[in-house]
């Protein structure tokens, strides 16, 4: 039973190591503004506040606290590890998604009035309106 215990210990210890040397990439979560701080617990001194969608790099974590690096701005410290995600946050994917309708969009249009000219039609001006382009 020692053995096996011993055995058990040694494999945890391991694979904490090893977890280690493995960064992730995380994002402070959604709707947030967190503080980064020099060591892990609250009364650490606070190094700078940190906002929703700020790429991090995950370092270390213990207990409920996470190393990070900010990808952006080269500082380091400890935040709570509960207010990170592996994801991209909602809003910033909410944003990219915008934007990439806006350029399909446009794309769209392009693309309906080239087929109506090569067709041999000239646009009416409401084809160009419905299509967003003014000539």
């Amino acid at each position: 039973m020692k053995t096996l215990s011993v055995m058990l210990l040694v494999l945890a210890g391991f694979f904490g190591l090893a977890q280690q040397g493995w960064a992730t990439k995380a994002y402070v979560t959604d709707s947030f503004e967190i503080t980064l701080r020099t060591g892990p617990g609250n009364e650490n001194k606070i190094i700078a506040m940190l906002f929703s969608g700020r790429p991090l790099e995950v370092l270390d974590t213990r207990g409920e606290w996470s190393q990070v690096k900010v990808l952006d701005g080269g500082k380091q410290g400890w935040v709570l590890s509960r207010y990170l995600v592996t994801r991209l946050p909602w809003e910033v994917q909410a944003k990219k998604l915008q934007e990439d309708s806006v350029s399909l969009n446009g794309n769209a249009a392009e693309i309906f009035l080239w087929q109506l000219m090569f067709a041999g039609g000239v646009p009416t001006a409401w084809e160009r309106q419905k299509a967003g382009i003014i000539l």
